[in-house]
């Protein structure tokens, strides 16, 4: 029983020990008894979802990933890393600034899909300004989140720091007309 009761206390962090039949716990030898005590003390004591800082940062990144999925869709990322260069490409053919491969970009895209350039045009800058006022937001949420986790030394109040970051995106989205659960 005393040699489960040192691997639980092990694994809780606790420096234990059982050599030749004696427990010992943070240097001093105990009973069964004490060590099953402190176990249940050690076991009562509540944990952090995220025990510490990288792992609460690793949360909030995959979260914020899975956000933004859910606002821009199933997209692979070789297409959303394009975006910026559409975005440019549509800004300047509706201005008619457009560089020749600007022009290219565009008209590729129109062509596969029987339209116009300056349909299409519209339609990369309506989708590239919402997505431009999403992602500053966004990024503007994960700074203030990562300072504020930063900030606190507590792993226990980490959960609540990245909840309420959900609760912030989730009315940014709202603000945006976006509908995100």
């Amino acid at each position: 029983m005393s040699l489960r009761i040192v691997f639980e206390l092990m694994r809780l962090g606790v420096a234990a020990e059982f050599d030749n039949g004696t427990t010992t716990i943070e240097g001093q030898v105990v009973t069964s008894d004490v060590a099953q005590a402190r176990l249940e003390t050690e076991l009562a004591k509540p944990r952090p979802t995220y025990p510490d800082l990288v792992t609460a940062k690793t949360a909030m990144v995959k979260w914020i990933d899975g956000f933004l999925s859910k606002i821009t869709g199933p997209v692979p990322q070789y297409e959303r890393e394009s975006w910026p260069s559409k975005a440019e490409a549509a800004r300047a053919v509706i201005a008619g600034t457009a560089r020749v491969d600007q022009t290219a970009l565009i008209a590729g895209e129109a062509g596969i899909q029987s339209k116009t350039e300056a349909d299409i045009a519209q339609k990369i800058v309506a989708k590239a300004s919402r997505f431009e006022a999403i992602i500053s937001q966004t990024t503007g949420l994960r700074v203030m989140l990562e300072e504020d986790l930063e900030a606190e030394a507590d792993p226990l109040k980490y959960e609540a720091i990245l909840e309420g970051g959900k609760v912030k995106a989730a009315a940014m989205a709202a603000a945006l007309g976006i509908e995100v659960n």
